[in-house]
């Protein structure tokens, strides 16, 4: 008994503190003493923020008070010892419901702590092992960069070797007449000093020897140049089996055009090859044959260019792909020969010889890295071999044929071409070096930071877990007064609840009020009796005027319901437009403007709200008029050629932002005034090229400045105010520059807007109630009023709505109240509409329709939908063949969004709220009536 009594009292308890709670108007923002923040009396238990007698509004609040660490707004208390709640079985439910939930918190708060030092030591171990990746790329990267130009220099050298080398026989051989029995004093020495500054092997002379002279050209080489010392005294070649014979008629096995010997004569270290005829292997032979037709090419272009000076012989020198030298085997050491042809001095248009240089490939890489570089893969390629080296302590060393390097370092890979076409011959193979790291390269870089910075973060954070509960500790025993963190937070939350919920829970109490209004009328006939007595006399009259003022209520409600909704939704577009100009992504649609329309249209825009303000709203042209041409026309602007280059929208926005602003701080019977004045500019400028929106460039002089000023007589501001007007940290402080009523940033988007533009946006006042002043200015362009085809013009479309034909359409969307509202609203217009949940329930609809004979002519599809959204319904539309006129619909309107849906195939896009005016302006803009599905075999 003694429970239930106390159950009975803790109940009254209840009902009364519900009461108390449904008659008290609590702001959820308010100040309160900390005094009263958990209970009012010592030893009173905190109240719980979920008690059942809070509404769900006050219970939120609570509870997003108590997640900010801000004060209750109504703490609850009890007034006498009555009334405290007794800790038993039956009454203590609600207390250790908030424990239980105080020690959830903390667990959840721990169990994540231990999460993110988990991440935090697995973030600072990739951290720090990218950081020493980065580190082995970078220095890869400049060691590569350093031993490729080392490489390609040595490359250079031995073409420059050759190049000398037949210079010099040219220079001591200079009579071709006496060809090709001739032989250079001093050869070898000769040869040796150019190889120890080419990087060659070794250097053979060889002339060219006719069929007809062969004989000669024997006695003379071994009896005059060899004097008898030789191991032959025959030229000699090699067949395709590498046998060797004496040679007669300069014929060769692989069938050459040029039936000539090129036998070595002189050699820069043996006489092993003495009379080997170079024109009988095929790989070399070719490329004898080749030299010869470039060097006849060659005598026809300097003769066709004799008192040429700027002419420039063509370069005839060749080289071979990778081979192997006589006694030294491919697979060990890659070589190349280049042949560099012999001019004589006296006769430059004649080949008489050649002179052949071998190198072999590891010589060009010797010096090319420091001795502390390893693990670097050089692989040495043409477009049909490839040999693979490898660097350890600075010394290349090859690995063997082919491109043995670890594909999974091709990111940093670094090439350099050591020979092109263009160098020699267009026969002579590209030679390509490139450099890979390889697993040593990066090892080398590898330490145990990665590890120690991995446990260190964790051993942070454990440490700043531990001092956490202990200051938790601390502060559940000394409550901390101090709260401009729990402010600070706050400001942001206050600022969006004030600008945000203010407009919509106008519309909510507007919404009620009309509800009511109509319930009240509906109440007035319902009986027929009360409908028989209301006809009668002059009741009829005065019951008449009665529900024409109702009406009038009714459609006054609707419309301050649109205009605040209107304002939430300008508020979330202003947040959208100040995070564009801040990351500089506001996307310009730029077209001609006459500007001179727009400010006129514009300022027509305001005359109606001016004149139910009582306030004189003017717009002032008269320089205009003057400084122009004289017009009897109505508009003050006629006839200019003076138009702007700028999106039509966006400069909307802005003067009616400007005079909005003058409207809302002028007060009653006050004046607001436009003027406009064209400044011409100091000197002639010239014609600037800008891109149009339509894709079209014009090119047009700078005529002008034209400058608008917007002056009111209202509130003015201080010269801290205007100090701070334009700049970014003002836009969230309501109580700055502002009293309500929008976001804060339409100035700061403005100015934004208009330096895209190329002009200014400016403010003065002399000071508080004496007015403000805004000047905008905006560059001119002479562009004549004859519009060139393609060239977008502003002018007011006048869309005939009643001409438009009934349409089937398909609203799409998965919120079942959109779909119905929007149903209605077009079947208003006389439209058939029928509905779908998402793009999947969307498309086979359309394809029933379509099998059926039947179509849509507009299909309004949601952006984000569950099963298949908006842009992939619309591509899967287009690909079964579905024509129907798609408008996609987005909350968001980001570019991205925006041009994700139309590349799917959308038509149009509308962001929401959905205007009816913008919707029906595009059906009739678009003809939409006619169009639909064609399911064409294939297409299903």
């Amino acid at each position: 008994g003694h429970g239930l009594k106390h159950k009975l009292q803790n109940t009254h308890l209840l009902k009364k503190q519900r009461n108390r709670q449904t008659q008290e108007s609590i702001d959820p923002f308010e100040e309160y003493n900390t005094s009263n923040y958990y209970h009012t009396r010592e030893g009173d238990p905190p109240p719980a923020y979920t008690h059942s007698y809070y509404t769900s509004n006050q219970q939120f609040t609570l509870t997003f008070r108590k997640l900010l660490g801000m004060r209750p707004s109504a703490p609850i208390s009890c007034t006498n010892s009555s009334s405290r709640v007794t800790h038993d079985r039956g009454s203590s439910a609600l207390p250790n419901k908030h424990t239980w939930g105080v020690y959830m918190s903390r667990a959840v708060f721990l169990v994540t702590l231990v999460g993110v030092a988990t991440l935090l030591g697995i973030g600072a171990h990739r951290l720090l092992t990218g950081t020493e990746e980065r580190l082995a790329a970078e220095q890869f990267e400049s060691i590569s960069e350093s031993a490729l130009k080392v490489a390609l220099t040595n490359s250079q050298r031995q073409k420059s070797g050759v190049v000398t080398l037949a210079t010099i026989v040219e220079q001591s051989l200079p009579e071709a007449e006496r060809w090709p029995l001739v032989h250079v004093n001093g050869y070898r020495e000769m040869a040796q000093k150019v190889i120890e500054t080419s990087s060659a092997w070794h250097m053979g002379f060889i002339p060219l020897v006719q069929v007809d002279r062969l004989a000669e050209f024997e006695d003379y080489a071994f009896n005059t140049v060899m004097k008898g010392d030789a191991i032959t005294n025959r030229v000699w070649g090699m067949d395709e089996n590498g046998q060797k014979y004496n040679e007669t008629d300069g014929s060769t096995y692989w069938g050459s055009a040029h039936r000539i010997f090129t036998p070595f004569y002189q050699h820069s270290h043996s006489d092993v090859l003495f009379l080997m005829n170079w024109h009988s292997i095929e790989a070399r032979g070719r490329l004898v044959d080749e030299m010869i037709e470039c060097s006849e090419l060659r005598a026809r272009e300097m003769r066709d260019n004799a008192g040429n000076n700027d002419f420039s012989p063509r370069d005839c020198s060749v080289s071979t792909e990778i081979v192997d030298l006589y006694f030294r085997p491919i697979v060990e050491e890659p070589a190349v020969v280049v042949a560099q042809p012999i001019y004589p001095a006296n006769d430059p248009t004649v080949m008489s010889g050649l002179v052949a240089s071998a190198t072999v490939w590891d010589r060009t890489f010797e010096g090319v890295f420091s001795s502390e570089v390893s693990g670097v893969d050089l692989v040495l390629s043409t477009d049909t071999q490839a040999f693979t080296y490898e660097v350890h302590n600075g010394i290349a060393i090859l690995r063997g044929s082919g491109d043995l390097h670890d594909p999974d370092f091709d990111e940093y890979a670094h090439l350099v071409i050591l020979s092109e076409p263009g160098n020699h011959s267009i026969s002579s193979p590209r030679y390509t070096l490139t450099a890979y790291p390889s697993e040593d390269f990066f090892a080398i870089y590898k330490t145990n930071n990665p590890v120690i910075a991995s446990i260190g973060a964790v051993c942070i954070i454990m440490f700043t877990s531990v001092l956490f509960f202990f200051y938790d500790f601390l502060v559940r025993t000394e409550f901390n007064h101090k709260e401009s963190v729990s402010r600070a937070r706050g400001q942001f939350v206050r600022f969006i609840s004030h600008e945000v919920r203010t407009p919509l829970n106008a519309v909510c109490m507007g919404l009620q009020l009309l509800h009511d209004e109509v319930t009240n009328s509906s109440k007035g006939f319902s009986s027929q009796e009360d409908r028989d007595s209301s006809y009668s006399g002059s009741n009829l009259e005065e019951r008449q005027k009665e529900h024409n003022q109702v009406l009038k209520q009714i459609r006054d409600l609707g419309q301050d319901i649109l205009t605040n909704a209107q304002g939430a939704v300008e508020v979330l577009n202003d947040l959208l437009n100040y995070d564009k100009v801040e990351s500089g992504t506001l996307h310009l649609e730029l077209s001609v403007l006459p500007i001179f329309e727009l400010v006129e249209r514009t300022f027509a825009e305001f005359r109606q709200p001016a004149r139910l303000k009582k306030i004189e709203l003017t717009l002032d042209c008269e320089s205009q008029r003057a400084e122009t041409v004289a017009s009897t026309d109505e508009s003050p602007f006629a006839h200019i050629d003076l138009k702007a280059i700028g999106d039509s929208v966006r400069v909307t926005q802005v003067l009616r932002n400007l005079i909005s602003n003058s409207l809302k701080f002028t007060p009653e019977g006050g004046k607001v005034c436009i003027t406009t004045a064209l400044e011409k500019t100091g000197q002639n400028k010239p014609a600037q090229s800008i891109r149009l929106y339509s894709g079209e460039e014009v090119n047009h002089p700078q005529g002008g400045v034209l400058r608008i000023e917007v002056m009111d007589t209202g509130a003015g501001m201080t010269a801290n105010q205007l100090k701070n007007l334009f700049k970014e940290g003002v836009q969230f402080d309501v109580n700055e520059l502002q009293a309500g009523q929008g976001s804060g940033l339409g100035l700061y988007i403005s100015k934004g807007i208009i330096q895209q533009h190329g002009g200014t946006l400016t403010a003065h006042s002399e000071g508080k109630d004496r007015g403000t002043t805004f000047v905008l200015t905006i560059p001119l362009y002479d562009i004549p009023d004859t519009v060139k085809p393609g060239q977008a013009k502003l002018k007011r479309r006048v869309l005939d709505w009643n001409k438009l034909e009934p349409l089937r359409i398909l609203v799409v969307d998965d919120s079942v109240v959109n779909r119905r509202l929007l149903t209605r609203l077009l079947e208003r217009h006389g439209h058939i509409c029928e509905e779908a949940e998402n793009g999947r329930v969307a498309v086979e609809r359309v394809k029933g329709m379509a099998h059926e004979g039947e179509r849509f002519h507009c299909i309004l599809m949601d952006y984000e939908m569950p099963e298949l959204n908006g842009h992939s319904a619309t591509r899967a539309l287009r690909k079964f063949g579905c024509d129907s006129f798609v408008v996609g619909v987005t909350g968001t309107l980001f570019s991205e969004d925006v041009q994700r849906f139309m590349e799917c195939g959308a038509d149009a896009v509308l962001p929401k709220p959905l205007e009816m005016r913008d919707l029906m302006d595009i059906f009739v803009e678009h003809s939409v009536a006619g169009r639909g599905c064609d399911l064409s075999p294939g297409n299903e």
